[in-house]
């Protein structure tokens, strides 16, 4: 297996494609997301960050689509996404809201 590809917080995406995007180039900007997906496929590495082995483990679309079906929690690939933006919003009531968890 090749060298592991960082995917949460990828810098290559976060910062030169978003960049294209606002930039204006899409062009550039959604050539990179395949490159980028295309170098994890290659790469052989488990993109899935569930700890829990299940038959829908790295079949990213069905797993999703079970978890919005079942409107119960978010799959573990948002999480982290999803906490950080919570983080943020808390902060701006200086994280009070764990006061009252």
């Amino acid at each position: 297996m090749n060298e592991k590809i960082e995917i949460d917080a990828n810098p290559y995406i976060m910062e030169d494609c978003s960049q294209a995007y606002k930039d204006g180039d899409v062009k550039k900007a959604r050539n990179m997301q395949k490159a980028f997906i295309k170098a994890i496929k290659e790469s052989g590495q488990d993109h899935c960050p569930c700890k829990e082995a299940c038959q829908h483990h790295g079949r990213c679309e069905e797993c999703v689509l079970l978890h919005r079906a079942g409107m119960d929690h978010v799959p573990m690939c948002f999480r982290n996404l999803i906490n950080e933006k919570l983080r943020v919003v808390s902060s701006l009531t200086e994280h009070s809201l764990k006061e009252i968890l």
